[in-house]
C-alpha cells in the first residue's frame, strides 16, 4: 500500500507541477481558483507528511532506447493518437512502470510530455535514477506549501472584497 501511495503521489505531483498535457487532463494545474487545484495539492501535502522520513529507495526515471522506428502515443494503447514518431536509436527517459493493455502490451510513460511507448520496441531500462521516498515526499510537501500560499492570498483578497461589498470594515488577514 505504501508503494502504491508513493506511485500515485508522484503522478499527482507531476500533473500538478509540470505544464498542462492533454493525456493527464491536468487542466487544473494552473487554475488557482478551482477546487481541483486545492484538493489535489492538499492530498499531495498529506501524502508527503505521511511518508516523510521513509528511506525506502524507489526508481523515479530510467533511460530506454528505441530498437526500431517507434510511435509515441497519447494513451497506453494501440488505438491512441500518435503524438510523435521516433527513429531507431533514439533515447528516452521513462518515469512510470509500464501498464498493461487489452492486447497484452506493457507501456512506459515518458517524461515531460506524458506520452506512452510500448516496452517491446525499446531496450530494457538502464541508468535508472533512484530516490528515497523521503526525498520525493519533501518535494510533494513543498508543492503543497507553495499552493497554500496562493490559497492564503486569494482568501484574503476575496475576503476583503466581500467585506467591502457588505459595507463592513472587516479585513481578513
Amino acid at each position: 500500500m505504501r508503494l502504491s501511495l508513493v506511485k500515485r503521489a508522484q503522478e499527482l505531483y507531476e500533473a500538478s507541477a509540470l505544464p498542462y498535457h492533454s493525456t493527464w487532463s491536468n487542466w487544473w494545474s494552473r487554475a488557482y481558483l478551482q477546487n481541483h487545484y486545492w484538493i489535489n495539492n492538499s492530498a499531495l501535502g498529506i501524502a508527503g507528511l505521511v511518508l516523510m522520513g521513509d528511506e525506502t529507495s524507489v526508481q523515479t526515471a530510467c533511460t530506454v532506447t528505441a530498437t526500431q522506428d517507434v510511435n509515441l502515443r497519447a494513451e497506453p494503447n494501440m488505438e491512441a493518437a500518435i503524438v510523435e514518431e521516433l527513429a531507431s536509436g533514439t533515447e528516452l527517459t521513462v518515469t512510470q512502470e509500464g501498464r498493461g493493455d487489452a492486447e497484452g502490451y506493457i507501456w512506459w510513460q515518458t517524461t515531460g510530455d506524458g506520452t506512452w511507448i510500448r516496452s517491446d520496441v525499446v531496450s530494457p531500462p538502464t541508468d535508472c535514477v533512484e530516490s528515497t521516498v523521503d526525498e520525493l515526499a519533501r518535494g510533494w510537501t513543498r508543492q503543497a506549501i507553495h499552493v497554500s500560499r496562493w490559497a492564503g492570498f486569494f482568501e484574503r483578497d476575496q475576503g476583503w472584497k466581500l467585506a467591502r461589498k457588505a459595507s463592513c470594515i472587516k479585513i481578513i488577514c
